[in-house]
């Protein structure tokens, strides 16, 4: 979980503005009841719009300073990096390609929970996954059901989200929302998992759903992609392994 001083740190134009937005009415009453008690109550109008002129300044020169903030600029960690083994982990989970039999075996969700399990017996890290399949006759949650048979006895306690529709990059980033709301309670408190322990693999599933978790992520939430090539004609296999896919500050190259 990031520190305090890191939240405020990057929130702290948007904190400006709500500060400024809490105390623009105070600022303005104070100004009114100071220009009253000096020049009187007659001219009230006159002392409204002198109120509202210093509320608007201190508002607009709190708006200049938060557009000329600038974001951290931020770049991906190495390419071939691969992440620490996660007790928590999200993945999508897909029908495979059309026309070809479906082998649960070389779903990207069995490799990803595998890697983080540390070996089949289950003497690694994970111990939930959660994976997010599409309903209906045509989508994947009966592959996501023959996954979650696949994991039992080695530990990992397997939760599958349904979402409605497998195209809709909403369905899929509020899925992803909803699970890490739900890390954040007493449940999963109990188990030492909070958000920050929870990685999700968007190897699998439709190009909306990956668009959604990915969404979902942004650039705090460390997320994987796990590569690897069934054997062809005169090459061998490509083991699956994931790859970490996260952001971090650029380091400033020094002026001299």
């Amino acid at each position: 979980m990031r520190g305090w001083k890191s939240l405020i740190r990057g929130s702290g134009r948007w904190l400006l503005l709500v500060a400024t937005g809490m105390l623009v009415p105070i600022i303005t009453n104070l100004a009114s009841s100071w220009l009253e008690m000096t020049v009187g109550r007659t001219p009230g109008r006159l002392l409204q719009l002198l109120a509202l002129g210093v509320a608007a300044t201190l508002a607009l020169w709190a708006l200049n300073v938060v557009l000329r903030q600038k974001q951290e600029p931020l770049v991906l960690v190495p390419s071939d990096d691969q992440p620490g083994r996660m007790p928590g982990l999200i993945a999508l989970v897909g029908r495979g390609r059309p026309g070809e039999r479906l082998e649960i075996e070389r779903q990207a969700a069995v490799q990803a929970i595998r890697y983080h399990l540390g070996t089949e017996e289950g003497d690694g890290a994970l111990k939930v996954c959660w994976l997010i399949a599409s309903s209906g006759e045509k989508g994947s949650v009966t592959a996501a059901r023959e996954i979650g048979a696949l994991c039992a006895g080695t530990g990992c306690r397997v939760v599958i989200r349904e979402v409605g529709n497998a195209f809709s990059v909403q369905e899929a980033y509020d899925a992803v929302q909803r699970i890490y709301e739900e890390i954040d309670g007493a449940e999963y408190r109990e188990l030492g998992i909070g958000p920050e322990q929870v990685i999700c693999d968007f190897t699998s599933g439709t190009a909306p759903m990956t668009a959604g978790m990915v969404l979902a992520c942004g650039q705090h939430r460390p997320m994987q992609y796990t590569v690897g090539r069934r054997a062809r004609a005169g090459e061998p296999e490509i083991a699956s392994v994931p790859l970490l896919v996260q952001f971090k500050p650029a380091r400033r190259r020094r002026r001299k």
